[in-house]
This record gives C-alpha cells, structure tokens and sequence, in this order.
C-alpha cells in the first residue's frame, strides 16, 4: 500500500524507532529521497537528506545523533519513474498558460 502513494508523506518519528523506520524504507521505497529534521524549531535543529540508504548509513555512522524528536519528510514520487526534463517543460508550460 505504501508503495501506491505517489505523494510527499510528513511523519513525526521518535527516537526510539527512528532506526526501524529507515530500515523499513530501505526495503519499501530504497530509491525514495528523504528529508530527516531533528529538533525543530530548537537551539539544536538538524537537517540530514538524501536516498534513505545515504540518510541510514549517516545515522549508523553517527549513532550519537540520535537523540530528541524527528520530523521524517518522504518524497515518495522519487521511487517510482522518474520525470525527465521534457516532462518538466510540459509542466512547466501548462503553470504558464495559467498566468
């Protein structure tokens, strides 16, 4: 089911099970790019993005950094066929005729 969403998915992450999810996307979605925030709005705010492999092999090389909350943003369009730039020029051309 997970898999269909061909959308963006915000979801708040505690530290605790912070590891499992990643673990989870590298099976469900490995070619997903996410965006993990931790601490938001805090002294100590943190922003780690890229493939979930990238952003998983960050946390296990940097166990210390996980602490506090974590605001997981998934770009789950990214998993599934990727626009090229003619795509992009078409949509592009279609927000203009809108102005």
């Amino acid at each position: 089911e997970f898999q269909q969403i061909n959308t963006t998915v915000i979801l708040y992450e505690s530290v605790h099970r912070i590891n499992y999810l990643l673990e989870d996307l590298l099976e469900l979605l490995p070619n997903s790019n996410i965006v993990v925030a931790k601490e938001l709005t805090k002294q100590f705010e943190n922003f780690v993005f890229g493939s979930v492999q990238q952003v998983y092999d960050y946390f296990q090389a940097n166990q210390d950094t996980l602490r506090g909350e974590f605001v997981v943003i998934i770009d789950c369009n990214s998993d599934s066929e990727v626009n090229d730039s003619n795509n992009l020029k078409i949509d592009v051309d279609e927000l203009l005729k809108d102005l």
